[in-house]
């Protein structure tokens, strides 16, 4: 009775599991569907004729004093403001892009495409994903990327790396190297589509460098990547250098056409706005991103501008942003009453601060999701 027993169930289980849908595609969406094909060519933000070649200097706000993004001591170049807006950076590449912040996307917010993966597969109740990687993945040394460091990746940041990837992937409840080039995930529970981007933004780190090296230390010594720059040079705490990879393994894949075009960029570091801005106006870099709505107004006379040598030009984007806003603890007896916090919201004269402190240069937030389709638009429908 019991071996029938017994044999029902693992007859049931069997059936479950062949009946469960499971997807494969190019890319993943945590929300609705991709908006690209399997078989795209490039993203439509992008100029696929791009021409390559040339240097480019640029500034980065503050300093650093380790090469290491991935722990929580020391203070890596990927921290400082500005340094990801221009697109390069020391983060090894991950197993998708589209989110996260190796190479997030300029008309998705949520949606993910192969990168070192070349395919991922899910379960229709999302209790696992099996990224396929590229057997053509190498890193900047010529050895091939392979599950073996994925699974090395993912158990070395969760044991010394920044608590964000504790955090990020703690649901997950084992890892199966199920060869050279695949490799699952399966979580703690089902119905956790977010956890599948999560690890999509996992940096593939070569545990072949990595092994008996300290994990935690700060360092110079740039580390190896496999993306299509390298850091040729490191002054500590002041400059770093990229040179772009000629025989790079992704060139030529989708999700990098018309991207990361120029040779060599040099990133020089300012711990002064102020002084960073006067080393603009004297040439001394070649970008300049204005986060001072006063200054945007007031402080673009100089005679490079003059000359034409500058060119001051506002750019209007959709790329999804962050909310800013005034947040109250509504916890503190003071605060729970919504009529008290109506009225502080009342008497914030936002027109009046706009046009005198910021020379007009802001708008009201409509959403907590502005630019992005997650954003309420138009008048509200239904219940009252």
């Amino acid at each position: 009775m019991k071996r029938a027993l017994l044999s029902l169930l693992i007859s049931l289980a069997l059936s479950s599991t062949a009946s469960a849908t499971i997807s494969e595609s190019h890319g993943y969406a945590q929300f609705g569907t991709l908006k690209y094909p399997a078989r795209f060519t490039h993203f439509d933000w992008v100029n696929p004729q791009a021409p390559k070649g040339g240097t480019l200097r640029v500034m980065a706000f503050g300093t650093f004093d380790t090469l290491n993004p991935y722990t929580f001591k020391g203070t890596s170049p990927v921290t400082t403001p500005n340094f990801l807006q221009y697109g390069i950076n020391e983060l090894n590449e991950p197993l998708m892009v589209g989110t996260g912040q190796y190479a997030p996307s300029g008309d998705e917010p949520t949606s993910s495409y192969g990168l070192i993966a070349q395919s991922v597969e899910y379960s229709e109740d999302r209790s696992w994903v099996v990224f396929n990687l590229r057997p053509e993945a190498r890193f900047h040394d010529g050895t091939p990327i392979t599950a073996y460091d994925v699974a090395f990746s993912y158990r070395l940041l969760l044991k010394e790396g920044h608590p964000q990837y504790r955090t990020s992937l703690q649901e997950v409840l084992r890892v199966d190297i199920l060869n050279p080039q695949r490799i699952r995930f399966v979580f703690k529970r089902a119905g956790n589509p977010l956890l599948i981007l999560r690890l999509g933004e996992l940096p593939v780190l070569p545990q072949h460098y990595w092994k008996g090296r300290d994990f935690k230390a700060t360092t110079f010594e740039p580390p190896l990547g496999s993306g299509p720059y390298r850091i040729t040079s490191v002054t500590p705490g002041r400059q770093i250098v990229f040179e772009r990879v000629k025989d790079y393994w992704g060139k030529d894949l989708p999700v990098n056409r018309g991207k990361y075009n120029v040779d060599r960029m040099e990133v020089e570091f300012y711990r002064d706005s102020d002084v960073g801005f006067e080393a603009f106006k004297a040439g001394e870099f070649d970008i300049y991103i204005e986060h001072q709505a006063k200054n945007w107004d007031t402080g673009y006379n100089f005679p490079a501008i003059r000359r034409g040598d500058v060119i001051k030009a506002q750019i209007p984007h959709q790329i999804p942003t962050q909310t800013q806003g005034l947040f109250m603890n509504s916890r503190r007896p003071t605060l729970a009453d919504t009529k008290v916090r109506e009225a502080l919201g009342l008497m914030f004269d936002f027109e009046w601060t706009n046009r005198t402190l910021f020379s007009g240069a802001y708008k009201r937030a409509m959403s907590y999701y502005p630019n992005s389709e997650f954003s309420a638009t138009g008048l509200p429908v239904g219940r009252s």
